[in-house]
């Protein structure tokens, strides 16, 4: 495993709100830790960009994911809804 991505995701500072997007970890590095890393050095980052408030999505059904979010104190605050053709 060594040589191999473990966890990406993406940061943006916009003011004082910091958006985290497609927050990810390989399946072979899960329940070790690295996403709750990854979000930390995105909030020290935000925080030194002048964000006070993070935001991220998530997909409903992502319940590791969630748990993930609660975790860290985040909360659902209202969920999107999809329309498809047919």
């Amino acid at each position: 495993m060594e040589g191999q991505a473990a966890a990406a995701g993406q940061v943006a500072a916009d003011g004082r709100l910091l958006g985290f997007f497609d927050i990810a970890t390989a399946p072979a590095f899960r329940r070790r830790g690295m996403a709750r890393r990854l979000l930390a050095a995105g909030a020290a980052w935000g925080q030194a960009q002048g964000a006070t408030t993070g935001w991220l999505q998530v997909s409903a059904t992502n319940t590791a994911a969630r748990g993930l979010y609660e975790a860290l104190g985040m909360r659902e605050i209202y969920r999107y809804r999809y329309f498809l053709p047919g």
